[in-house]
């Protein structure tokens, strides 16, 4: 391990990888503990930070959260979805996001006032999460535009529109007055030799009945289709042309009122898309701050002193093998204690096979990683580690403890 540097960039991210010390799947523990898609990214993505300030900041909003979600439990997330896709493809001018799209919006608006709230209710015990619920973007008026304007499926209210509302008060008015004519022709006295059986259904966008192919002839009116045994057709009888011509018109008009109802939304998200993105970003911000503060408290894990050029590692253990012990509380960790300092700059570890070396050196690894990410570590309290800005693990045949 090498001393550190002050700024993150991609040669410091491949420096900090973590590669053969499955950094991965230490990254993936935490994954596990998020509740939205940002924070579950902002886990599986974490690089280490290589900022003094950053990472004291980091580890004290992991303490912060600790506190918070103690006494007040965790943030009430509600299930929010990922938005991300839908606000890119948005982002073009006079793109249009369907109606699934938009509804989708609105559990991530609504998150905002709720995890404000959330927010001043820990600011004695945790100000830094405070501060996140605070600058939360406030966007209730649209929120309520989309709420009234889109159904939980996507689909566009009534009240979307006074136009839309008309139209579809016709179009059930139109499909109630020709299936009621359709309806009656399965009154007549000679019906069982004229249909194949007694239903209305719709071809091509237009009501039908179902016809015997002999029959024809006895029911004026357009074949749409046949059976696939070309024993029935499906007729539109002469009765309902003009309604069925009425309902395609209308129909037709109620699709054009949807689409410019769809782009309007669209360009309301469109205005305010800064805002949505900043407060998608913010609350993956919190998620992977809780998430880190979730881990910790599984992990009995201790807030680390940094230390520049010191590692005084007591009883840590392996945060993977650690992982195992809860599905598995048969197999108990063997903890370690590690010292590196300024007198003794490298460390010899020797001893048998399968005795432990590797998993020794892959602890301290691990360790000084998650504390770069703001990551308390599985160690005793008063436990001290560096800043590096580079980690080389060459481990010979591939151990994995994962």
């Amino acid at each position: 391990m090498t001393g550190g540097g002050d700024q993150v960039d991609n040669m410091a991210a491949e420096a900090l990888s973590g590669r053969g010390v499955e950094w991965n799947e230490v990254r993936a523990l935490l994954a596990a503990e998020t509740d939205t898609p940002m924070g579950r990214d902002r886990a599986l993505g974490a690089i280490p930070l290589l900022d003094p300030l950053a990472v004291s900041a980091a580890l004290d909003e992991t303490s912060q959260a600790r506190l918070a979600v103690a006494a007040h439990g965790l943030p009430p997330w509600h299930a929010i979805p990922d938005v991300r896709p839908s606000l890119t493809r948005g982002r073009a001018d006079g793109a249009v996001l369907d109606g699934v799209e938009l509804r989708r919006l609105v559990p991530v608006l609504e998150a905002a006032p709720r995890l404000a709230a959330y927010g001043r209710s820990v600011r004695p015990v945790a100000p830094a999460l405070a501060d996140i619920g605070h600058r939360l973007p406030k966007l209730d008026d649209l929120r309520e535009v989309l709420s009234a304007a889109l159904a939980d499926d996507g689909t566009l209210t009534d009240g979307a529109s006074p136009e839309l509302r008309r139209l579809r008060q016709r179009i059930r008015d139109l499909q109630r007055r020709i299936v009621r004519d359709l309806d009656a022709l399965f009154q007549a006295s000679d019906a069982d030799r004229i249909f194949s059986d007694r239903y209305v259904t719709r071809r091509n966008g237009r009501y039908v009945v179902p016809v015997r192919a002999e029959a024809r002839a006895r029911l004026r009116g357009i074949v749409h289709d046949r059976s696939q045994s070309g024993q029935t057709v499906f007729l539109e009888p002469d009765r309902v042309v003009d309604a069925n011509n009425d309902l395609v018109d209308i129909t037709r008009q109620e699709e054009q009122e949807a689409a410019r109802l769809l782009a309007e939304l669209s360009e309301a998200v469109r205005a305010r898309l800064p805002e949505i993105e900043r407060l998608v970003a913010d609350l993956g911000e919190l998620d992977w701050i809780v998430a880190r503060a979730r881990l910790a408290e599984r992990m009995d894990a201790t807030h680390p002193v940094l230390d520049p050029g010191v590692v005084s590692l007591r009883a840590a253990r392996h945060p993977l093998l650690l992982a195992q012990s809860w599905r598995d509380p048969a197999r108990p960790v063997v903890a370690v204690d590690l010292e590196l300092g300024r007198a003794r700059p490298l460390l010899v570890v020797t001893g048998p096979n399968a005795g432990g070396k590797t998993i020794a050196l892959k602890t301290l690894g691990l360790l000084v990683l998650m504390a770069q990410v703001g990551c308390h570590v599985p160690a005793a309290a008063g436990s001290r580690l560096p800043l590096i800005s580079r980690l080389v693990a060459v481990i010979g045949d591939e151990q994995s403890v994962a």
